[in-house]
């Protein structure tokens, strides 16, 4: 008898899910084995057919979910005063008064978007989601429309409920479909998993379709946070007994200065640079916070700047700006809406550590570290669909138009061309996807795209200052 089959009985037979040899005269015995394997074998097809099936319900009912919430979005931005108020702004001044919403009145759609994703991660509890501010900062705040002139008008009100509403039933959708994963993980392997993170993304979704399927929203966001938390917590402890600065370039909605500890220490000068109308709705909403107890003091200096036609570094200099101190510029998400120049320069400027070029009788000089490192942290997207017609077209019916995206390869020769040293360049989604979003394990949303899905976002660069 070898591996269960006797080559010398003819009469003998194997049975698949047994190792013995069963002899056709014990028909008894075949008859009891026959039907258990038969059975085994039903059983398992049945819960893999299930399982498939409820996948495919599972994504139906999250896009159904999702179909309710564009329906909310489409009769909002048609119905809603906002969008009546926004289309006399329109007619009464021309096309150039909107071409920037970072500098109008209201500031930047996509700097909310960001948030937005932020604070689903965060309420849909992705594995080390941990912006826990940006669910608190975004029920002050609305994506459909800002506020008038910082005072709450209906319009308002309706488009933070509608916000609100939507973002409640895609974190319902969530939790719904990973309970749904979770049984039927549980029914076919017997354990008593609780994985919470599994359920499907309707934004993600949404996304994959919208950027031809490319990337997600929740997710890259998400991913994007967590890396440039630990970019930045390594500066703070490469500089925890020195005096640093940080930068955050093109700031948004940034919560960093609020709810990490490291940016809240005396030797550690933190400053914002947005445009104007930004900078007006975050800084009403920040304080919105602190009159309820949940932030303490802003630390934070702001620097009111259109980083596309003003100098920063002139910007922060007026702020009291100490070019001398180590420094770490956060630029998340800005860099896609500025032209090559812009970007070049900006990146010359952090390779000169600000254009140092102050003497020993300037106000700002400062003779202790005259060669600190300058480090600048920053993402871009892939110029695959960010470039494509389609998406210049959408953004640029938003008023903020994509201008650049890169390869890998382009990446890394802009930095080098800049006199900058790449440091680390993470490009690829699996990479991005397997250090900062569920395993695989997690499990998938439909076929075999995962759940939380990143794919063809772009990439994240670290670069830093050549040493002296």
């Amino acid at each position: 008898d070898k591996k269960g089959f006797n080559q010398n009985d003819d009469n003998s037979i194997i049975h698949f899910g047994t190792s013995k040899a069963v002899n056709n005269n014990d028909e008894s015995h075949q008859r009891e084995h026959g039907f258990e394997n038969t059975y085994l074998g039903s059983y398992d097809l049945i819960v893999k057919g299930t399982r498939q099936l409820i996948q495919v319900a599972t994504f139906l009912m999250g896009m159904a979910v999702g179909a309710l919430v564009i329906v909310i979005i489409i009769s909002s931005r048609v119905l809603s005063p906002q969008r009546i108020q926004n289309q006399k702004n329109y007619e009464a001044n021309g096309d150039d008064v909107l071409s920037n919403l970072s500098s109008a009145e209201g500031g930047s759609r996509t700097a909310l978007l960001a948030l937005y994703g932020r604070s689903q991660a965060y309420k849909m509890k992705l594995t080390g989601a941990s912006d826990y501010l940006a669910p608190e900062l975004m029920k002050k705040l609305s994506i459909f429309g800002s506020t008038n002139g910082g005072e709450i008008d209906s319009a308002f009100e309706v488009g933070r409920f509608l916000t609100t509403l939507c973002s409640e039933l895609s974190v319902f959708n969530h939790r719904l479909t990973s309970q749904i994963n979770n049984i039927l993980a549980n029914f076919q392997t017997g354990g008593i998993t609780q994985d919470l993170t599994s359920g499907s993304i309707f934004e993600d979704q949404v996304a994959l379709i919208a950027t031809l399927g490319n990337t997600g929203l929740v997710t890259a966001m998400h991913v994007r946070t967590k890396w440039l938390d630990e970019k930045v917590d390594s500066f703070l402890n490469e500089n925890q007994d020195n005096q640093a600065n940080v930068v955050i370039l093109g700031s948004g909605y940034d919560t960093r200065p609020y709810r990490m500890k490291g940016l809240q220490s005396e030797n550690i000068k933190v400053y914002e640079v947005d445009a104007a109308g930004t900078q007006s709705q975050k800084k009403s909403a920040v304080q919105k916070l602190q009159q309820r107890g949940i932030i303490g003091d802003v630390v934070s200096k702001f620097a009111p700047c259109d980083i596309s036609s003003q100098s920063w570094m002139e910007c922060l200099i007026d702020k009291g700006f100490d070019q001398s101190l180590p420094t770490f510029v956060i630029w998340e998400g800005v860099s896609m809406y500025l032209t090559l120049p812009v970007i070049q320069s900006t990146l010359k400027l952090v390779a000169d550590r600000g254009g140092k070029t102050l003497d020993s009788g300037d106000a700002n000089y400062c003779s202790h570290s005259p060669s600190a490192n300058w480090y600048i942290a920053f993402d871009y997207l892939n110029p695959t669909w960010a470039l494509s017609q389609l998406w210049k077209l959408v953004m640029r019916r938003a008023r903020e138009p994509l201008q650049s995206a890169f390869t890998s390869t382009e990446a890394e020769d802009l930095v080098n061309s800049a006199g900058l040293m790449v440091l680390e360049n993470i490009s690829e989604g699996r990479e991005m996807h397997q250090r900062y979003a569920t395993t695989e394990a997690g499990g998938k949303m439909f076929v075999e795209v995962p759940v939380q899905y990143i794919g063809h976002y772009g990439g994240f660069v670290l670069a830093g200052t050549l040493q002296n």
